[in-house]
């Protein structure tokens, strides 16, 4: 997982608190994009887990 902030450096490089804290306003699309990729591959590898393991008796 990684979260991508693109060509901007991350809040720690500026010493102004509302730049950093603007970035990290602007940057809530990137947690919501990592969260639907980590619960995509956490369902492929759920689903390749299943189908590795076979029929499941009851």
């Amino acid at each position: 997982m990684t979260a991508d902030s693109g060509n901007s450096p991350g809040a720690a490089s500026t010493l102004n608190p509302y730049v950093a804290a603007a970035r990290f306003v602007l940057s809530g699309s990137d947690l919501d994009r990592n969260v639907k990729q980590t619960a995509v591959q956490i369902a492929e590898r759920v689903i390749q887990r299943l189908r590795e393991s076979g029929p499941v008796s009851r």
